[in-house]
C-alpha cells in the first residue's frame, strides 16, 4: 500500500487476492477477515454464511458491537503519555434490501437484553430511591423551619445550621440507569444521557437516515470529542448545566448508500472538513442481492452463540468509579516488540502524508489511521481473552484491518486524477469531428479547416497536433499527405489532410 517504506506488517496469512488492484469499483474481496481473532472471524464467516449480507458490512456490524462492550471496561495507551478510548466510529452504506437490521439486530442483542434486565434492576432502585428523597425533603423542610422559627425569636441557629449542613451531605443519590444504546437523538441531549446514566454509550442505528438526515448530526463537533473521550462542558442559560468526565462513545450506522452521499456532499459536508468522517471506519460494499441463493434452508449458529456469550461476560464486568463517578478502566499497552510495531506504522502512515505520498489526498483520515489501529488492537486482544501485554501479533492484525479501510476511504474519497490536457482537448476535436464529418458528409478535410473553424481552444497549432495524435494513437482519426496540382502554377504543394475514421 505504501510506496516509500516496505510494508512492515506481514502479511503470510493472506489469501492471494490481498495486496492485488482493487477488481470493478468494490474492494470487498480485500476484507481482511484472515487477521480477525478466531471467535470474531468465525462469527463473520457464520453470520454471512446465514444472512448472505456483504462481508464489510458483518465485519462493521461486529466491530461495533465489541466496541460498544468493551469501551467502558478498557482504555489503550499508544505512548507514555497518550491513554485513549478503544470506541470506533462505523459507518456502512448498503441497499434496501442489503439485510443491515437483521445482521444489526443479531450481534447487538446482549447489549439490548443486558439494558432491558438493568432498567428492571433500576426501576426497583429507583422506587426506592424516591422514597428516601420524599423522607429527606420532609426533614430538610423541619429544619429550615427550626432555623426560621429561631431566627425570628432572636435564638441562636448554630446548632440548627450543623444539622442542616449534615442533612445536606445525607441527600439520596438518584441511581444512574445503564443506557447503552441511544438512536435518534441530539449530540447535546446524548452528552446529558450519558451524564445522567451510563458515561459509556452507543450511537447505533440499522437505518442510519435518522442519524444522518435528523438531530443527532446537528453537532459534529462534539461528536468528535466524545470520539477522543474529552470531558465534555456543557453550559446552559435555562437549564442544569453539566460536565460529562471521561466520556466514550462508539458510533455504529448503517445507512442506505444515498443517504450517506446526500450526507458527505450536500446536506452536511462540515462532516468532512470537520474530522468526523476521519474518525469514522467506513466501508460502501456491493451488494450481494442476486446471489443469495437457498440451498440448505436450516441455519446453524454455534459460532454467534460463542460471540454472544463472550459479549454477556464483557457486559457483566463491574467497573468500578472514584468518589467523583469516573470509572476506573483496564489500561492496556503494549509489550516492547509491539510498540516497536506500532511506531513503525505511525511513521509509515506520516510519511505518507507528504504532499507526494500515497496519503495525500486524504491526509484527515490517514492522520487517525494509527490511533484507529490501537484501538482495534486492543478490542482484539480483550475479547479474545488474551492475558498480559498487547501482542505484536494482534499489532499485526490490527494493521491488516485499517489498511482495508485506507484503501476504502481512498476510493470513496480520493479525487480523481486531473485529466491531461491533450486528452481532454482530444474528447473536444473528436466531438467536432464527428459532427463536421456528418455535416459535411466527408471523412476526409485539410487539417486547415480545424485550425480555422475547430473549436476555440484547438485554434492554437500545437493543442491541435497534440490532440490530433492522442486520435490517431487511438485509431480514431488519421493524418495523410495528398499532392494535388494548383491550376495556376506549375509546381506541386503538399496539404495536410485529416481522415476520420467512423466507428460503429
Amino acid at each position: 500500500m505504501f510506496t516509500q517504506f516496505p510494508p512492515p506488517f506481514p502479511t503470510r496469512a493472506a489469501p492471494e487476492l490481498i495486496g492485488n488492484a482493487m477488481i470493478g469499483n468494490n474492494n470487498d474481496h480485500n476484507y481482511p477477515l484472515y487477521a480477525f481473532p478466531e471467535i470474531l472471524r468465525d462469527t463473520i464467516q457464520e453470520l454471512q454464511a446465514n444472512i448472505k449480507s456483504p462481508i464489510p458490512l458483518v465485519g462493521n456490524c461486529v466491530l461495533n458491537a465489541v466496541s460498544s462492550a468493551c469501551q467502558g471496561i478498557i482504555d489503550v495507551r499508544r505512548l507514555d503519555h497518550l491513554v485513549g478510548p478503544v470506541s470506533l466510529y462505523l459507518l456502512t452504506g448498503a441497499d434496501s434490501g442489503d439485510r443491515k437490521s437483521a445482521t444489526d439486530d443479531i450481534v447487538l442483542e446482549p447489549v439490548r437484553i443486558f439494558q432491558k434486565s438493568r432498567a428492571q434492576e433500576h426501576k426497583v432502585k429507583f422506587t426506592k430511591y424516591q422514597s428516601e428523597n420524599m423522607a429527606w425533603e420532609v426533614k430538610l423542610e423541619a429544619i429550615l423551619a427550626a432555623i426560621k422559627k429561631a431566627y425570628k425569636n432572636g435564638e441562636p441557629t448554630e446548632d440548627h445550621e450543623q444539622a442542616l449542613a449534615k442533612h445536606m451531605d445525607q441527600k439520596p443519590q438518584r441511581p444512574r440507569e445503564t443506557k447503552l444504546i441511544y438512536n435518534d437523538v441530539t449530540p447535546s441531549a446524548l452528552a446529558y444521557g450519558m451524564y445522567e446514566n451510563s458515561a459509556h454509550a452507543a450511537l447505533v442505528s440499522n437505518e442510519g437516515g435518522s442519524i444522518l438526515e435528523g438531530n443527532a448530526s446537528s453537532d459534529v463537533f462534539l461528536l468528535n470529542s466524545l470520539w477522543g473521550g474529552s470531558d465534555i462542558h456543557v453550559d446552559r442559560r435555562t437549564q442544569e448545566s453539566f460536565s460529562l468526565l471521561n466520556p466514550r462513545l462508539t458510533i455504529g450506522v448503517l445507512a442506505q448508500v444515498q443517504v450517506i452521499a446526500n450526507f458527505a456532499q450536500h446536506k452536511r459536508q462540515q462532516a468532512r472538513y470537520s474530522g468526523l468522517f476521519s474518525r469514522c471506519l467506513i466501508a460502501l460494499p456491493q451488494s450481494t442481492q442476486g446471489t443469495r441463493f437457498i440451498y440448505d434452508p436450516t441455519h446453524f449458529w454455534p459460532n454467534t452463540e460463542k460471540f454472544k456469550e463472550r459479549m454477556k461476560e464483557i457486559l457483566n464486568q463491574t467497573v468500578t468509579e472514584d468518589p467523583n463517578g469516573t470509572p476506573q478502566r483496564i489500561v492496556l499497552q503494549f509489550s516492547p516488540e509491539a510498540q516497536l510495531r506500532w511506531t513503525q506504522a505511525y511513521n509509515c502512515i506520516e510519511y505518507e502524508l507528504n504532499p507526494a505520498g500515497f496519503l495525500s489526498d486524504i491526509r484527515d483520515f490517514g492522520s487517525k489511521a494509527a490511533d484507529n489501529m490501537a484501538r482495534i488492537a486492543a478490542l482484539f486482544h480483550y475479547f479474545s481473552k488474551q492475558e498480559g501485554d498487547i501482542s505484536v501479533e494482534t499489532v499485526d492484525r490490527a494493521a491488516e484491518v485499517m489498511k482495508w479501510y485506507l484503501m476504502e476511504f481512498k476510493r470513496l474519497f480520493s479525487p480523481p486524477p486531473p485529466i491531461p490536457q491533450d486528452q481532454a482537448d482530444a474528447a473536444l476535436l473528436e466531438a467536432w469531428l464527428r459532427n463536421f464529418s456528418h455535416t459535411h458528409k466527408t471523412l476526409a478535410f485539410p487539417k486547415n479547416v480545424a485550425l480555422q473553424s475547430g473549436p476555440n481552444p484547438l485554434r492554437n497549432k500545437s493543442r491541435l497536433n497534440a490532440a490530433l495524435q492522442v486520435l490517431i494513437w487511438r485509431c480514431v482519426a488519421q493524418l495523410q499527405k495528398q499532392l494535388s496540382r494548383l491550376e495556376t502554377s506549375s509546381f506541386f504543394r503538399t496539404t495536410n489532410l485529416v481522415s476520420f475514421e467512423r466507428r460503429v
